[in-house]
């Protein structure tokens, strides 16, 4: 029971934190019972927006996703309501749906499937909150739990160990977490395939963490290596495609202060280049108006203020420049 118990003590000082971000929302909501017990005492919450599964107990909402879970021998769902299907509007509610798992699975032998849903769910919610300390300490648990005793669920651990190593990241801890992306890469790699989008998605963390590491060379060379792959799999058009074409274009133009003038140019208008064919596909898959047309167009302006004021050819003079709405004065011909 080594897991049990440094997970229980965990857990625990985590109670705090968690009451006070709950704290606001498990305030009891006057004249509405909860709608699966039909018990209006104990801090009836208002959990979703839809007719039946707004009004709960946070214990309540907890026991309905067991339940469901169990019936459909799916992992639960302790962010979502199980009338409607929606996510929770409140990251506060979410997270303490998932401290009531946790209270309900917290003593279950570490080999069972319910005590490792609950540590995840009860990370994912931490993390919606930002406290990614926290969300990271309940993570490591979790991923301990899975290489002790579900090894066989390679995924399940791989994408336990990405969103570690995320949290890491944002933490600043950037070696541990390029240490965990490089594990995260290989396994996708190895599990799924290097065209897997999963793999290449594991690949674009990578490629991050390492310019956090100012490995701007290693960075380049595993994202250009997966750009091919990337149009080859998913298509130009695909937002991992397109998530591979910024990371790399933002590393083209920020990534390498020591470069000289002439090749910081280079890099400029490779990504410039890069930019433009994979606006050009975005918009024939997609429509003008499409939220990854408007990401691009942010990289490619980057890209022309980087490659500077075109410059003119020799021997011509532009016209001065005339204000908006400033008249031109009539000039009769001579």
């Amino acid at each position: 029971m080594e897991f049990a118990r440094l997970g229980a003590p965990l857990v625990r000082q985590l109670d705090d934190v968690g009451r006070a971000c709950v704290a606001e929302v498990e305030e009891a909501c006057p004249g509405h019972r909860c709608y699966v017990c039909g018990d209006a005492a104990g801090g009836v919450v208002r959990a979703c927006g839809c007719a039946k599964g707004r009004d709960a107990h946070l214990a309540c909402l907890a026991r309905v996703a067991s339940r469901e879970s169990e019936a459909n021998g799916s992992y639960p769902r302790w962010d979502r309501c199980a009338v409607c299907g929606d996510a929770f509007a409140e990251p506060a509610v979410r997270l303490g749906v998932a401290r009531e798992a946790w209270a309900a699975a917290e003593r279950a032998p570490d080999d069972d499937w319910r005590r490792v849903a609950a540590l995840a769910g009860l990370a994912d919610a931490l993390g919606d909150l930002g406290l990614d300390a926290e969300s990271a300490a309940v993570r490591r648990v979790e991923v301990g739990l899975r290489r002790r005793h579900f090894s066989h669920e390679v995924d399940r651990e791989l994408g336990a160990k990405a969103k570690l190593a995320a949290a890491c990241a944002r933490l600043g801890r950037c070696d541990e977490a390029l240490a965990l992306r490089r594990k995260v890469a290989a396994g996708y790699a190895a599990l799924l395939g290097e065209d897997d989008r999963a793999a290449l998605d594991a690949v674009v963390a990578l490629a991050e963490s390492l310019g956090d590491r100012d490995r701007v060379r290693e960075e380049r060379g595993v994202l250009r290596d997966a750009l091919p792959r990337a149009r080859r799999a998913l298509g130009a058009a695909h937002a991992t495609t397109v998530a591979v074409v910024k990371a790399l274009a933002v590393s083209l133009l920020y990534g390498d202060d020591d470069d000289g003038a002439a090749e910081r140019a280079r890099d400029a208008a490779e990504a410039k280049a890069l930019v433009e064919a994979a606006l050009v596909a975005v918009r024939r898959a997609h429509g003008e108006g499409h939220a990854l047309v408007d990401a691009l167009n942010a990289h490619l302006h980057h890209a022309n203020r980087a490659l500077g004021p075109v410059k003119t050819p020799k021997g011509y003079d532009p016209p001065p420049e005339t204000p908006v709405n400033t008249p031109v004065p009539w000039v009769p011909p001579r």
